[in-house]
């Protein structure tokens, strides 16, 4: 027996970016391309990747794309939605397959042709899948005067918020206030810590004395008045005189945290610096107008 028989084949190249990672930690998202070349003519081709499958038809000695990028007359993504999916972890690699049979109507030989592992790790744009984590503190203060048994000694109350400038949730926040005075440090939450969304979200600001959204507002109080509700106080026990009559107290805030995505730990300011909030106490309790 002689002749000429077609001989068929199949081929698949494969590429995966990663576009987005969720800002709450969750995952990554990732695109898939690439092209099936047909040698022959084969019937209902088709590529399947991460689940998803692209149906390219019918066609012989040819190339057709898959994925992102496809147009008109290549592969259609089965089931709507884009070419896209999530995944844990980031770099990842993966791998694709393409198929299709010799005859029409499902006979024939199936043929198909598995990529070799593809690496997800290039991020389209540049920098799409890399957190950028940024925290910040604030602090205001206000001063007065309070009875402790015989004596009267100074009291400084203080408030503030910190803040998410960055790209990804922050989790377990904490803000520890550092002061010559008692108590010499408070750390707001106690135990535990409170989470802020990315910036420009909803919950990206929060006022550490009370867990809420905003501050409450500082006015100066009388003697003896108790600090207002959501407020924190301490009593210093050293002071800087300034001219003209009056003289000014100082305490540090430092806020740390753990970005959502890595986990990795965040700080607004380097171990033993921070946000340094100067509170003054004046005679009559009016300051005066020049510094």
């Amino acid at each position: 027996m002689s002749g000429n028989f077609p001989e068929c084949g199949i081929d698949i190249v494969k590429s995966c970016n990663c576009t987005a990672f969720h800002a709450d930690g969750t995952g990554y998202d990732y695109s898939m391309a690439g092209t099936v070349t047909v040698k022959g003519f084969m019937y209902n081709v088709q590529v399947v990747d991460q689940g998803r499958t692209f149906a390219c038809g019918d066609f012989g000695n040819g190339t057709k794309k898959w994925g992102v990028g496809a147009g008109a007359g290549d592969c259609t993504l089965q089931g709507g939605g884009s070419p896209t999916f999530s995944n844990a972890a980031f770099p990842i690699t993966n791998q694709a397959t393409a198929s299709g049979r010799t005859a029409s109507g499902g006979g024939g030989e199936l043929i198909s042709k598995t990529t070799d592992a593809v690496s997800c790790a290039a991020q389209v744009p540049a920098g799409a899948c890399t957190p950028n984590p940024v925290l910040t503190v604030d602090k205001t203060c206000v001063t007065t005067l309070q009875v402790q048994g015989t004596s009267v000694v100074v009291r400084v109350d203080y408030t503030g918020q910190v803040h998410n400038g960055g790209n990804v949730y922050l989790n377990n926040v904490q803000v520890t206030d550092t002061a010559a005075g008692t108590p010499a440090t408070q750390t707001f939450p106690a135990s535990g810590g409170f989470t802020l969304t990315n910036s420009g979200t909803g919950g990206a600001d929060k006022c550490y004395t009370n867990g809420l959204a905003t501050c409450p507002t500082l006015t100066v109080p009388t003697v003896g008045q108790p600090p207002v509700t959501g407020a924190a106080s301490y009593l210093p026990n050293s002071l800087v005189a300034i001219n003209p009559g009056r003289a000014q107290f100082s305490d540090t805030v430092r806020a740390t945290a753990t970005d959502a995505l890595l986990n990795q730990p965040v700080a607004s300011h380097p171990v033993g610096q921070g946000y340094t909030a100067q509170c003054l106490i004046c005679p009559n309790g009016v300051c005066p107008t020049n510094p």
